[in-house]
């Protein structure tokens, strides 16, 4: 999965806020929540605030693989 800036949390939104975005995984427009997960890249480990789909949450770990789309 390539890791975007849209996806990353900004600082100051707190764990429990949720805001309505598009889902990648099924295109609706539904909540998504702050997820904490450890993202693996060549550079080595991380975890990361990413926004996560409320249907479709992000496995706790993620390979952040530039080149895919």
């Amino acid at each position: 999965m390539k890791i975007t800036a849209s996806m990353l949390v900004p600082e100051h939104i707190r764990d429990d806020d949720a805001f309505i975005r598009r889902c990648p995984k099924c295109g609706e427009r539904t909540f998504h929540a702050p997820q904490r997960v450890m993202v693996m890249s060549a550079s080595g480990a991380r975890s990361m605030r990413l926004w996560a789909c409320e249907a479709h949450p992000l496995p706790d770990f993620v390979t952040d693989t530039p080149d895919e789309s």
